[in-house]
C-alpha cells in the first residue's frame, strides 16, 4: 500500500465512524458536485467603525504568530480535533505571515481562525493595504457548532487588529450557508462575487 494511501486512512476512519458508509459517500458526491458546478464565491467586508455584536464573554481568544508560541497541550488538542494535516498547514500559514487565533471555552479548544495583513495577500478580489486584513480558514469543531463561537472569534479579531481606515475581508462559497450566516451576523457586508474555476484554491 502506498504511503499516500496510508496517510489518508485515519481520515477515512474518522469519516466513516462519524457519518457511516452512505453518509460518507454522499458527502464525497456533494463535495465533487460543488467543486465543479457551484463555484460562485461571495466576498465580505467589515469596515472599522461599523457596529459589531458583543462576543461571548466566556470565550477566550489566544493569538499566535509562530508555532513556538503555542503551548504543547493546545497544539495536541488542535491536532486531535482537526486532522493529521493540521501541523503541516499551520507551518505553511506561519511561514507566509499568517496570524493564528484559537478559541477556548475553559480549557477546551473549540475552533480557530487565521488572518493575514492585506499587503501580504496576493491575488485577492479587492484592493488591500497594510491597514486591511483577510480572515480565512474559519473552523469550529463539530461538537461546538451552532453556539455563535466562530462569530465571537471573528469579532475579537476585528476589534483587536483593524484600526481606523482599515477593513476585514473574507470570502466563502455561495452554498456555504453557515459561513454566510456567520459573516452577516458579525456585521460584514457582501461587496462582490465572482466565479472561480475548478483549480481555484481558498
Amino acid at each position: 500500500m502506498s504511503l499516500s494511501v496510508l496517510r489518508l486512512l485515519p481520515s477515512f476512519k474518522r469519516r466513516f465512524s462519524r457519518y457511516g458508509v452512505w453518509g460518507s459517500v454522499k458527502r464525497v458526491f456533494v463535495k465533487q458536485y460543488r467543486h465543479w458546478f457551484q463555484r460562485r464565491v461571495l466576498v465580505w467586508e467589515w469596515r472599522a467603525g461599523d457596529p459589531l455584536p458583543q462576543p461571548n464573554p466566556l470565550l477566550e481568544c489566544l493569538r499566535f504568530e509562530s508555532a513556538e508560541e503555542i503551548p504543547a497541550h493546545v497544539l495536541r488538542e488542535l491536532v486531535q480535533q482537526d486532522d493529521e494535516s493540521f501541523t503541516e498547514r499551520m507551518q505553511f500559514e506561519f511561514l507566509h505571515k499568517g496570524v493564528f487565533w484559537v478559541g477556548r471555552m475553559g480549557e477546551t479548544v473549540v475552533g480557530y481562525q487565521w488572518h493575514r495583513q492585506g499587503d501580504l495577500v496576493e491575488d485577492w478580489q479587492t484592493k488591500l493595504t497594510d491597514l486591511d486584513i483577510v480572515i480565512f480558514s474559519v473552523v469550529t469543531f463539530p461538537a461546538y457548532r451552532g453556539r455563535g463561537l466562530a462569530k465571537s472569534i471573528l469579532v475579537q479579531i476585528c476589534q483587536e487588529v483593524v484600526g481606523p481606515g482599515g477593513t476585514a475581508t473574507a470570502n466563502c462559497m455561495i452554498w456555504n450557508q453557515p459561513s454566510i450566516r456567520l459573516f452577516q451576523g458579525a456585521g460584514f457586508k457582501k461587496i462582490t462575487d465572482f466565479w472561480a474555476g475548478p483549480d481555484h484554491h481558498f
